[in-house]
């Protein structure tokens, strides 16, 4: 558990190189960290486990951390709200907290796409002491623009009312209980909500989204997302690989 300036306890999961796959190699080495609302030990959702095989094989150690409220971290979850300055300044606490280990060389990267690509970006604001790049992909960052939360001046339900769904259950458990049960009573008052394989949630997106992007709606658009999705399968364990040399050079790694 990695401790937050307020006492709140975040978990994280420490991967370190080794020589016979058994105990940690010797020495110190630099770090790539993540931070991901969506479970650090999640294999069906944005699965981390190819870049961290290919950071550890590649001589980093590799950290991924369930962000406040959410999984195993304790407080309460404001997304995007807690990473950089302010009240919480998780992941400037974290990445103090990676350069004292004992196994750190004092220098840290980042990585990940989507949200935690946003909450790259949000640290990287902050130029907290040991953090030296971040590999940012998909940031969801710029939310209020024509692209996300609002298209069109139009509140985006297809974006936000699947995520809010889907994020619900896991952040109301980290809540008091006069919360949390208040949002479990909402959820349980939805008809035939599959929360294991997030049937209910597919279906929204398949309602709202053609609504707010007209091209998926269309046979070119739902083939190029077919494809788009196929591509992100092959290259899900060699992507990272692909950027490691420029991460090398930014914490001074000899490839």
């Amino acid at each position: 558990m990695v401790p937050m300036r307020d006492g709140v306890q975040l978990a994280a999961d420490v991967y370190l190189p080794s020589k016979d796959g058994l105990a940690a190699a010797p020495g110190r080495f630099p770090v790539i960290l993540s931070r991901t609302p969506y479970d650090k030990e999640a294999r069906d959702f944005d699965p981390p486990y190819g870049w961290i095989r290919d950071s550890v094989h590649h001589g980093y150690a590799a950290v991924i951390q369930d962000v406040r409220g959410t999984h195993a971290s304790g407080g309460a979850f404001n997304p995007l709200m807690d990473e950089g300055w302010g009240e919480h300044q998780d992941g400037v606490d974290t990445v103090a907290w990676l350069v004292r280990q004992a196994w750190s060389d004092g220098h840290v990267g980042t990585s990940g796409m989507s949200y935690m690509g946003a909450t790259q970006m949000m640290l990287a604001l902050t130029h907290p002491p040991g953090y030296v790049t971040g590999f940012i992909e998909v940031p969801a960052v710029n939310q209020f623009t024509e692209s996300f939360l609002y298209v069109g001046g139009a509140f985006n339900l297809g974006a936000t009312l699947p995520w809010a769904m889907m994020m619900s259950r896991d952040a109301a458990a980290h809540l008091p209980s006069p919360q949390r049960e208040a949002v479990l009573d909402d959820l349980a008052s939805i008809p035939d909500l599959d929360w294991d394989g997030k049937a209910a949630i597919r279906e929204h997106v398949a309602e709202w989204m053609p609504k707010f992007f007209p091209f998926e709606r269309s046979a070119k658009g739902a083939q190029t997302f077919a494809q788009d999705a196929q591509l992100h399968d092959q290259t899900e364990f060699t992507n990272h690989q692909s950027i490691l040399a420029p991460v090398d050079a930014a914490l001074g790694v000899k490839s």
